[in-house]
């Protein structure tokens, strides 16, 4: 059955492949269909047609030759694998390819966190804290692994300790970008990297938007950080919206150019949420077991406080820190110093100085003054 999925899922798009599926039982009598039968069928283009005469399953036996070589799973729509929620969507893909552990897949409650790729530190504070603390309490963070809000959004969801989801518009052998190479490798390892799109598949543009669809299908709702006016984000949120699922959007200032779309999905249809527990609360009920612990603010993960004799301090202890989150912590001690001071002394480039910095804010070391300074947190 399986080389069947794949030929038809080479020659096909998924809302034709879903049209296909409520007249014929399986790809398999797809196949073999006469040309009269398919003739008949109005959503098929000539195109479509022409295409499904081909019966050659050289491409599918390279598929699955490359799957083997990658160690990529399979998993087809009438796989019992396959979740069970975008199974409900209008266009489902017809195969997944997954790299890493096909449980993360059956995990129910589910949150996409998305937004910008240039995310500001406000966004991806909110990010990391947001994917961090819905993770500790039991829900799947999915997203796409891009740069910005999705990649803090996994790392929260592993700080957390948890399986996170990574859909890809590439190949799921293909780490993207290529920056998060580590990331995908820890993704895999906890969870699962999935996409459409077989091995090999490089990252076009056209891609994305069918990659976005399936991100919001996974999960019950959609939490959209920091977008902008045009955003590739706003797209998986509208698309969420006419799935039926829920969206809900980080509110941010009026003249902030990457707050702009989530303002505008605010007044539009979603749900304004500034604390984890707004989204919690909203599935508690339906998931008594797996979201049992109750936020009432948000989590921070914090070392214990030592009681210091009174005019006594002690330097911050940087033995279990990495090397790039000890050079932070140590020119910090100067006093405080802005995002570009941080990033000047240190070396880093401003991304990963950020990144860095949103992690140490998020386990206490350090604490931000709101106006971009960073000091310290005695």
């Amino acid at each position: 059955m399986l080389k069947y999925w794949l030929w038809l899922t080479s020659l096909l798009l998924p809302e034709r492949i879903s049209n296909l599926m409520r007249c014929y039982a399986t790809p398999e009598d797809v196949y073999f269909a006469p040309p009269d039968d398919l003739a008949v069928l109005e959503f098929l283009t000539e195109k479509d047609r022409e295409s499904l005469a081909s019966k050659s399953f050289d491409m599918a036996e390279h598929i699955l030759e490359m799957c083997e070589a990658k160690r990529l799973d399979i998993v087809t729509l009438q796989d019992a694998q396959y979740p069970s929620r975008l199974r409900e969507i209008d266009d489902p893909p017809g195969v997944l390819y997954i790299k890493g552990s096909l449980s993360a897949l059956s995990v129910e409650p589910a949150i996409a966190v998305v937004g910008t790729r240039s995310a500001t530190p406000y966004g991806l504070n909110a990010a990391a804290m947001f994917a961090y603390n819905l993770a500790k309490g039991g829900m799947m963070i999915v997203s796409g692994m891009a740069k910005g809000i999705d990649t803090l959004a996994h790392q929260g969801a592993l700080r957390a300790g948890r399986q996170t989801i990574a859909v890809l518009g590439c190949g799921a052998d293909i780490p993207y970008p290529a920056e998060n190479e580590q990331l995908y490798s820890d993704i895999a390892s906890m969870g699962a990297v999935i996409s459409e799109f077989p091995p090999g598949t490089r990252p076009i543009g056209s891609n994305f938007p069918r990659r976005n669809r399936v991100i919001s299908g996974l999960c019950l709702g959609t939490l959209v950080v920091e977008a902008p006016f045009r955003s590739g984000a706003l797209i998986t949120a509208r698309v969420a919206c006419e799935q039926g699922r829920d969206v809900f959007a980080v509110p941010g200032s009026i003249d902030a150019p990457n707050s702009v779309g989530c303002n505008m999905l605010i007044r539009d249809f979603a749900a304004l949420v500034s604390n984890p527990a707004d989204i919690l609360s909203e599935y508690a009920k339906q998931f008594p077991v797996e979201l049992g612990v109750a936020f009432k603010q948000p989590s921070m993960p914090k070392p214990p406080k030592a009681r210091l004799p009174e005019k006594t301090k002690t330097k911050t202890d940087i033995s279990g820190l990495s090397p790039e989150q000890a050079a932070i912590v140590k020119a910090l001690r100067k006093g405080m110093l802005s995002v570009d001071d941080i990033a000047e002394t240190t070396g880093a480039g401003m991304r990963e100085t950020l990144s860095e910095l949103t992690m140490l804010e998020i386990s206490g070391i350090i604490r931000g003054n709101g106006a971009g300074g960073f000091e310290i947190a005695e």
